[in-house]
Order: structure tokens, then C-alpha cells, then sequence
């Protein structure tokens, strides 16, 4: 039997791997919540910036924090503060369309966005290193 195949100590099992989307979802869930929750006071649409950040948190996590998970040169430290600069600049954008903003709309500053990022991804940081403590790894 090759050494390579007795060294490797990770396991990726169904039951893991369900608990794993179960926590990331729920972590993405609560800091699109929070995130629409504060941008209300600046004029925008609630359920319209829950979706809309949402979706694009969901992209993000997708397709730039578990590719970079895997690289060795990329921590966590460094990929939590590349996702809030990305979250950042998704919530500016996001509150330029005029489809999420309401009457009451007062602008956001990038300091504002800033804020608001991290605040959303601290608390979804700790949903997740709480509830999983890393389930897909045995």
C-alpha cells in the first residue's frame, strides 16, 4: 500500500460535509440579516439588500474564500480581511442601484460600508467557528 494514501488525514464524509453547508449557510443567513438590518437606517430596502447581499456573499464565499482556503500562502487572518474589503465594496455597489434604495435613502460612506462589513463578518466568522469547530475534518 503506498504511504501517501496511509498519511492523508482528512476525511471528507457525507455527514461531515452536510454539517459543513448547514453552518455556512446559516453563518451567510445571519450576516446578510445583520447587514440589511443596518443598511435600513441608510434608506434601504430590507428584504431587497438581504437577497441582493446575500447573493453576492454566497459568490464570494464561493468562488474566491474556499479556492484561496486550499493555497498554502493564504491564512485565515488574510482571506477574512480580503472578504470584508470585498463585502465592502459589494455593499457600495449595492446601494447605488436604485432598485434597493428607498425614499428615505442617505447615502452610505465607504467608512460606513466598512463598518457594516465588519460587523457582518465578525459575527458570521464566530457562527461559523462556533458551530462547526470544523466538521469536515476528522
Amino acid at each position: 500500500m503506498p504511504l501517501p494514501v496511509l498519511a492523508n488525514p482528512v476525511v471528507l464524509e457525507p455527514t461531515s460535509l452536510f454539517a459543513f453547508v448547514v453552518v455556512a449557510f446559516w453563518a451567510l443567513v445571519v450576516e446578510a440579516g445583520i447587514v440589511a438590518l443596518l443598511m435600513t437606517f441608510q434608506g434601504l430596502n430590507p428584504l431587497r439588500i438581504f437577497v441582493a447581499y446575500g447573493v453576492t456573499n454566497i459568490g464570494v464565499f464561493i468562488f474566491v474564500f474556499m479556492p484561496l482556503l486550499d493555497e498554502e500562502w493564504a491564512s485565515i487572518p488574510f482571506l477574512e480581511i480580503l472578504v470584508v474589503i470585498l463585502d465592502c465594496l459589494a455593499i457600495k455597489l449595492l446601494t447605488r442601484f436604485g432598485t434597493l434604495q428607498t425614499d428615505n435613502y442617505k447615502g452610505v460612506s465607504w467608512l460606513r460600508c466598512f463598518i457594516i462589513s465588519c460587523v457582518g463578518n465578525t459575527v458570521s466568522y464566530f457562527i461559523g467557528n462556533i458551530a462547526s469547530h470544523k466538521p469536515w475534518e476528522h
